[in-house]
């Protein structure tokens, strides 16, 4: 609008300023015209006069007067329009003039005159003629600069003042400019700021249009208010979810992206809003997923991402049927892995271990079947191994009940425990296996009373006493060590046993893990013994430790809270 105004004002004042020269130039030009004709026929008069009383010839008296009218030319014309003299060129040179307009109406009216421009000599040549008394014609002529010739000589004068002019309306437009803003800039800073005065003090034609953007503005607000509360409602959501996810546009620009996804992606913490795919991850097999969603095709992946299981959930963003972006979902999977894996390797391991005895069961059952048991004692022989392999099959099948029954989590009936009796009771139950190894028992214990399931904790200080004694030295011995620490109760079984190798003790709380399986199967062991211990210890939001040194024994230290 500046600009405009600006421009405008020049332009009229040079319009202004070149018209107002040329009237000014013409009306000077007029007036000098008119000066110069009434020169000229005062002179024409004055000669006309002299030449009729100076009693000398016409030729003489024109030679003595030259000199005086250094620039008026001085011709004289018989009235057939024949030359007889001319002041400034040779008479007998010069063409008839009979057809001059200033001759004509001298011969026909006593006086003429006219104006020629000389293309050649570029200037305006002014004629006055008048009859004298003899019938001849006296013609006085007197050239003048023409007014294009004027103009030329007046233009560097008209050039400063369009100048002068044009820096008077620049100077004019900038307050002109300023003056007329002035009121809508005020208005305009009101209205940035929410405020809505000062529409009174502006000018009356704009004043509906600035109710409009009143209006208008008010219902911008709302709405940016609505999608500022909506957006920050998605934020809470997305920022909150332990999903990834990514939205992206066409061009594969970021869109939004939670926290979960950053992390999942393995990226730096940055905002990548309105940034590339690729300075998120780049995952190969994502973006190729992501051209596909373009094309209308969904993908679910399963990828490693920051050594964590992910399910990749990738498809496309319709509008109309026409695919706008694309959206990625990071779904964790990682404990269904591990479980699916522990599941796989579980039922493994069972069909492994149960098929061990039922295979052995079968086949003396064939052979007794078959007659190949000669006598009684073969018949003794053969049903003590079946009765050994389905001891064996049982308790291997009843460790498999408890531990699943406590990898379930269902909450069980709690109550006050008396840990003292509990391990009393498991003493005695272990007599016959110990005085079979010649093991000897010791206890330490304080009368403690913790809150848990009176069934786990006896199976928990079971196995941990089993063991003990299974894979111990003959003639070793057990220390149970049961003792109030803070606000724990802390259980420490010892043996002098075997020990178990450095390389072996991070593996030996899982299922079905046996150190050395020969020496397992001969002393009866499932491998779910120190697997029980741990998920009953984790029940009862515990700890669990290990200390052992091979060839010298082992300490199983067992930390539960009281309460």
């Amino acid at each position: 609008m500046k600009r405009r105004i600006y421009l405008s004002l020049c332009i009229s004042g040079i319009i202004v300023a070149v018209l107002t020269s040329m009237l000014v130039l013409w009306a000077v030009y007029g007036s000098f015209r008119k000066e110069a004709m009434a020169f000229l026929e005062n002179q024409s008069m004055i000669v006309a006069d002299s030449m009729d009383s100076s009693g000398e010839t016409q030729k003489a008296y024109l030679d003595k007067l030259k000199g005086d009218l250094n620039n008026v030319r001085l011709t004289l014309i018989e009235d057939d329009g024949t030359v007889i003299y001319d002041s400034f060129v040779n008479a007998g040179s010069m063409e008839n003039h009979a057809n001059r307009k200033e001759v004509t109406e001298a011969l026909q009216e006593g006086k003429g005159s006219a104006i020629r421009y000389s293309t050649t000599l570029g200037y305006d040549t002014y004629y006055y003629a008048v009859l004298l008394e003899d019938g001849a014609v006296l013609r006085l002529s007197q050239d003048s600069h023409s007014i294009l010739a004027v103009f030329y000589n007046l233009l560097p004068i008209i050039g400063g003042i369009i100048i002068i002019i044009l820096a008077l309306c620049l100077w004019i437009a900038s307050l002109l400019v300023k003056k007329l803003l002035k009121p809508i800039y005020q208005l305009s800073e009101n209205i940035d700021k929410g405020e809505y005065t000062g529409m009174s003090n502006t000018y009356d034609e704009l004043v509906p249009f600035f109710n409009k953007i009143k209006e208008q503005n008010m219902e911008i607000q709302k709405q940016v208010n609505r999608l500022q509360k909506e957006r920050d409602t998605i934020n809470v959501v997305t920022g909150n979810m332990k999903e990834g996810l990514v939205i992206l546009d066409k061009g594969l620009n970021i869109l939004s992206v939670n926290e979960s996804a950053i992390a999942f992606l393995g990226a730096k913490t940055d905002d990548y809003t309105g940034k590339s795919l690729l300075a998120l991850s780049r995952n190969l097999e994502i973006v190729e997923a992501v051209n596909q969603a373009f094309d209308g095709r969904e993908t679910d992946l399963e990828l490693l991402l920051s050594n964590r299981y992910c399910r990749v959930f990738i498809y496309g963003v319709t509008r109309e049927a026409v695919v706008e972006g694309a959206m990625i979902l990071i779904l964790d999977i990682t404990e269904q892995a591990k479980a699916e894996q522990i599941r796989r390797e579980f039922s493994a391991n069972v069909s492994h271990e149960l098929k061990t005895p039922l295979t052995s069961i079968t086949g003396f059952a064939e052979m007794i079947t078959n007659g190949m048991a000669k006598n009684e004692s073969d018949v003794k022989a053969f049903a003590a191994r079946i009765q050994k392999e389905t001891g064996r099959l049982i308790t291997l099948i009843d460790d498999i009940i408890n531990l699943s029954l406590i990898e379930e989590g269902k909450q069980v009936e709690r109550e006050n425990v008396h840990l003292k009796a509990v391990c009393t009771e498991v003493m005695e139950s272990l007599e016959v296996p110990a005085k079979v190894k010649e093991v000897s028992f010791t206890c330490n214990c304080e009368d403690l009373t913790i809150a848990g399931n009176a069934a786990m904790l006896r199976e928990l200080i079971f196995n941990l006493c089993d063991n003990a004694v299974k894979y111990n030295k003959q003639g070793g011995s057990v220390q149970v060590d049961i003792v109030k620490k803070g606000a724990t109760a802390v259980i420490k079984v010892a043996d002098t046993g075997i020990g178990i190798p450095e390389t072996y003790q991070k593996r030996v709380f899982e299922r079905f893990y046996r150190v050395d399986k020969s020496r397992s199967k001969a002393t009866g062991g499932t491998g779910l013994g120190l697997s029980i211990v741990k998920h009953v210890v984790e029940y009862h939001k515990g700890f669990v430790k290990l200390q052992s040194e091979e060839g010298t024994g082992t300490a199983i230290t067992v930390t539960l809270p009281i309460k």
